[in-house]
């Protein structure tokens, strides 16, 4: 959806145009000291205020332009901590950026003035290219997308997480990292899921369609991995059964490097030393996730490593 400031739009007869066409999406006006008030326009007619996609809660929050006096500017380290400040205090609330007026970025930061939802769009698509979106209400959980291209390097890489949190705290989430190099967009660097979010699907709530990412979630069971390393997240969705089927449908087959967080969902690692369909695998990192309540292995897990080592693997086995 487009979002333009009201200096790009011509008004008609009680309707809004942009480039002769009658405009629909996001209408920004200027006010005093910064202020801004958005609404929500359709073929031209404006239907409502806009909320704000980064709004933390479903409550009224101000609304300023800080172009000139982004915090994101000044945070030279990237620490993500740099206050928002606005008439010389920390902001609480939403703010935006603009770039000859299309606008660049949306963001709600919090009573310190810390950036706690953001968002950054291309300068000529309707698509972000970055956000990060958390949110009181349960059902809508947290989402963090990330996606670059350098032409440099031909390398086009991104990623989608997705985390939910039901009523009784049990954390459900869905972790994905997606990177393909010469534009392969089938090539994984790294999956991970718990809680049943596979099959519930709760991330396609997310507030901006991502379907590279979203067909990748529905055929995870064949996905490609990349062929320098792999990162896989066990769990009670993500465990032995699959991590098999990954390997026997060659998912893996140009593997070079695997890490496997969380061994206590395998019941085994003995079929990791399969030479037929994992003829590249030359280490396989073993580790515990400190997500996972712990880092270091039992005596059970360790009797698993010891067992994969027993059947003298083609590979190099690293634990912790």
């Amino acid at each position: 959806m487009k979002r333009l400031k009201s200096t790009l739009l011509t008004e008609l007869d009680g309707r809004w145009y942009y480039q002769r066409q009658t405009y629909t999406g996001i209408l920004f006006f200027d006010k005093e000291n910064y202020l801004i008030e958005a609404f929500e326009v359709t073929d031209g007619v404006i239907t409502k205020p806009y909320t704000p996609i980064c709004q933390y809660k479903p409550i009224s929050y101000p609304q300023i332009d800080c172009s000139d006096f982004w915090n994101i500017d000044e945070d030279d380290y990237g620490c993500g901590m740099f206050p928002q400040r606005y008439m010389g205090e920390p902001y609480h609330g939403i703010s935006y950026t603009f770039l000859n007026g299309i606008c660049k970025s949306e963001s709600y930061t919090d009573e310190k003035g810390q950036t706690f939802n953001s968002i950054l769009w291309y300068e000529n698509k309707e698509d972000p290219y970055e956000f990060e979106l958390n949110y009181a209400n349960y059902e809508s959980g947290s989402y963090v997308y990330t996606e670059c291209f350098s032409l440099e390097e031909s390398i086009d890489s991104g990623s989608f997480s997705y985390r939910k949190y039901d009523e009784r705290d049990s954390n459900k989430r869905l972790k994905h990292i997606f990177v393909s190099n010469n534009f392969r967009t089938d090539r994984m660097t790294g999956f991970g899921a718990a809680g049943n979010e596979i099959q519930e699907k709760d991330y396609l709530k997310c507030p901006f369609s991502l379907p590279k990412y979203f067909e990748l979630l529905e055929n995870y069971k064949t996905l490609k991995m990349n062929s320098n390393w792999f990162r896989i997240w066990l769990s009670d969705d993500i465990n032995e059964s699959l991590v098999r089927e990954w390997i026997l449908n060659e998912s893996l087959a140009e593997t070079e490097s695997i890490l496997v967080l969380d061994i206590e969902h395998l019941d085994t690692l003995i079929f990791f030393n399969d030479k037929i369909n994992l003829p590249y695998l030359k280490r396989l990192e073993l580790k515990n996730s400190q997500l996972a309540g712990k880092d270091t292995f039992d005596q059970k897990e360790m009797d698993k490593v010891d067992a994969l080592k027993a059947t003298h693997p083609h590979f190099e086995v690293v634990t912790n």
